[in-house]
C-alpha cells in the first residue's frame, strides 16, 4: 500500500528483541508509537487518513497523517477528505483504524504484516467491551500479535507524574482531551472507576469555535483559516481568564491593558499598483474612438431598420392587393379564393393587415392614433415608487488593516467552552465542576479522603495547556468545596507527552507480561473475557 509521509521509516526494528513490547498512545489528536524503555516515542503524527486519487493515472493513494501540501495539487481530494477513526474518543472504524496501524508500523520499520512483539495500548476510561473487542481482533487477526495490554491514558499519565513526586497516590487525575474531559480520582495509585467524569467537549471545539468566529470576522480570508493554522493560533495565543465577565468588560471598554493583551496576525498584503490619471490627449483619443463606435452602431441599426421597414411595406402592399382581389371574386368563389391563398375567412386577411400596418407604424416611429401623439407625460407623475441609484456604489478596495487578523476577545472566548460547555449546545458541567461531580460519586464517603484528592488534583492533556487553568480551576473549586478544604492544583510534567511516557514506563517493568493476554487466551476464552479485563497499574 503506498504511503506519503514526511516521516522517515525506522531502521532498527530487527535489532529489539521479540519480548520487547511497542507502546502505543491511540489518541484522538495524535498517533504515538514506540519501545517499552525508551523517553520518546519513535513515531507521532495526526490521527487522521485521507485516500484521493492521483489526477494522471487514478490511483488511490493513502496519505495518513501529516503531509506536505504540496502534494495536495497532484492528487483529486474532492471525494475524500480527512477522517478519523474515533466518534469522541471511541474508536469505531476500525478500516481506517488499520490504515493508522498500518502506516504506524511501517514507520517503525517492520517488515510484512507480523509484529513478533506484545502490544500495549492506550483507550479511553469505561471504554466498551465492543471496541476493546474489535481492536484486539484487529492485533491478533491481522498483525498476529503475540500478546495484548490495554490501559488508560490518564492512568499513565499519572503513574508517571505520581513516580517523579508531582502528585501523591491519593490524587484527582483531570484531563481535558481532544474530544472529551475526564476526572478520574486514583486511591492508593488505582483507579476508581465508579467516581469517573466525563463531558463531550475538549480542544477540537475550543479550535472549530475560533475557526468559526474568525471566518465569520474576516469572510474574505477564509482560505487562510486551515485547520492546522487555527490549531496553532489556539496554543499560541490563547489563554483562560481569570474572571471571564470582567475580562470581556476590559475589552468593551477598551481600557489599555485590553490593548497590551490583544494580539495580531500580519496575512502578506501587496498594495495594488497606482493608477495615473489619464493625460488629456488620452481622453480625447479615447473620447473620439467612442464617437466613432457610436457612429457605426448607428449606422447599423439605420440600416437594419430601413431593411425592415421595406419588408414590412412589401407584406402590407401583398396584403392590400389579396383584399383588392377578394373583393372582385363572387361570393360563390370565396372559399376556393381563399384556399389558394392560404387565409380561412375576410376576418383573417383583415387581422393579418391591422398586424403588419401596426409594426411598421412602429418601425417608423409613428403613434398609434391621434391621442398618442398628442398625450404628453408628466415627470411628476412618472417617478418610480422606489428611489433606486442608477450606478452600484464602488466596493472599497481592500488595505493593510484589512490583512491584520486581530485576536482580541477571541483569545480567552474560545477556551471558556471548557467551563462553559453549554455556549456550544453542550449540556454537561465545566471543569470545576467536574471535580465536586467525580467526588461526589465516590463509593464511600471519607472526609479525610476527599481532602487528600482536593490536595493533590493533577492536571493532564493537551488543552490543559492553556495559561491560567490552573488558578481558574482552583478558584472554581474553592467555591464548590467546603470552607478550609486543602486545594492543591498542578500540571503534569508534560501534559502531552507523559501519557505515552508512562506507558512506556509500565510496560518495560518485568512483571508486565502477567498483565497481559495472548492470543491463544483470546481463542480459547473469546471476547467475552475481555469485558471482566482490568490492568492493575501498581506492580
Amino acid at each position: 500500500m503506498p504511503f506519503i509521509s514526511k516521516i522517515q521509516r525506522q531502521s532498527d526494528f530487527n535489532l529489539f528483541d521479540s519480548n520487547t513490547p511497542l507502546v502505543i498512545d491511540n489518541g484522538a489528536s495524535y498517533f504515538r508509537i514506540g519501545w517499552a524503555g525508551e523517553s520518546e516515542p519513535r513515531v507521532v503524527f495526526r490521527h487522521i487518513v485521507q485516500r484521493p486519487c492521483h489526477k494522471e493515472t487514478g490511483e488511490t493513494v493513502t496519505i495518513v497523517g501529516d503531509h506536505d501540501p504540496a502534494f495536495l495539487k497532484y492528487f483529486d481530494c474532492t471525494h475524500s477528505g480527512p477522517h478519523s477513526a474515533f466518534d469522541s474518543n471511541v474508536v469505531y472504524q476500525f478500516e481506517t483504524m488499520q490504515y493508522i496501524l498500518d502506516f504506524g508500523f511501517d514507520r517503525m520499520g517492520a517488515n510484512g504484516t507480523e509484529i513478533d512483539h506484545p502490544v500495549l495500548i492506550t483507550e479511553c476510561v469505561c471504554n466498551p467491551v465492543q471496541s476493546r473487542s474489535k481492536m484486539a481482533e484487529l492485533l491478533f487477526e491481522t498483525y498476529g500479535v503475540p500478546s495484548i495490554a490495554f490501559g488508560v491514558d490518564v492512568a499513565f499519565s499519572y503513574k508517571y507524574n505520581q513516580q517523579r513526586g508531582v502528585c501523591a497516590k491519593d490524587c484527582l487525575a483531570l484531563c481535558p482531551g481532544f474530544n472529551t474531559t475526564h476526572v478520574i480520582p486514583f486511591v492508593d495509585g488505582e483507579p476508581v472507576y465508579e467516581g469517573c467524569c466525563r463531558t463531550n467537549i475538549g480542544g477540537f471545539h475550543v479550535t472549530d469555535h475560533l475557526k468559526q468566529l474568525l471566518s465569520l470576522k474576516y469572510p474574505y480570508h477564509l482560505a487562510r483559516f486551515t485547520w492546522e493554522k487555527v490549531e496553532d493560533l489556539k496554543m499560541e495565543h490563547c489563554y483562560i481568564a481569570p474572571d471571564y465577565v470582567s475580562e470581556a468588560r476590559l475589552f468593551q471598554k477598551g481600557a489599555k491593558e485590553a490593548e497590551e493583551k490583544t494580539r495580531y496576525w500580519q496575512i502578506p498584503w501587496v498594495p495594488p499598483p497606482i493608477e495615473e490619471p489619464p493625460s488629456e490627449e488620452e481622453i480625447a483619443r479615447k473620447a473620439a474612438i467612442k464617437e466613432k463606435q457610436g457612429q457605426s452602431l448607428r449606422e447599423m441599426a439605420e440600416a437594419k431598420r430601413s431593411s425592415e421597414i421595406n419588408e414590412l411595406e412589401n407584406e402590407l402592399h401583398g396584403l392590400e392587393f389579396l383584399w383588392h382581389q377578394l373583393e372582385q371574386v363572387e361570393e360563390s368563389k370565396v372559399p376556393s379564393f381563399l384556399a389558394e391563398t392560404g387565409y380561412g375567412s375576410r376576418q383573417e386577411i383583415e387581422s393579418a393587415r391591422n398586424i403588419v400596418m401596426q409594426s411598421l407604424q412602429k418601425a417608423k416611429g409613428e403613434p398609434k392614433n391621434e391621442q398618442d401623439a398628442t398625450e404628453k407625460v408628466d415627470p411628476a407623475t412618472n417617478d418610480s415608487l422606489i428611489n433606486i441609484p442608477d450606478e452600484v456604489p464602488h466596493a472599497r478596495p481592500l488595505t493593510k488593516e484589512d490583512f491584520q487578523i486581530v485576536l482580541g476577545v477571541e483569545r480567552f472566548r474560545c477556551p471558556e467552552l471548557l467551563f462553559n460547555p453549554n455556549w456550544i449546545a453542550v449540556d454537561q458541567v465545566g471543569l470545576d465542576e467536574m471535580v465536586g461531580v467525580s467526588i461526589r460519586r465516590l463509593p464511600y464517603k471519607d472526609e479525610s479522603l476527599e481532602e487528600r484528592l482536593t490536595s493533590s488534583i493533577l492536571v493532564t492533556g493537551g488543552s490543559s495547556l492553556f495559561p491560567g487553568i490552573i488558578e481558574r480551576l482552583e478558584v472554581g473549586i474553592r467555591m464548590i468545596r467546603p470552607c478550609g478544604t486543602p486545594i492543591k492544583i498542578v500540571r503534569a510534567l508534560d501534559p502531552v507527552m507523559d501519557a505515552w511516557r508512562g506507558a512506556a514506563s509500565f510496560a518495560s517493568d518485568p512483571q508486565f507480561h502477567q498483565q497481559t493476554f495472548s492470543i491463544l487466551d483470546y481463542h480459547e476464552k473469546g471476547e467475552d473475557w475481555l469485558r471482566n479485563y482490568q490492568l492493575q497499574y501498581t506492580l
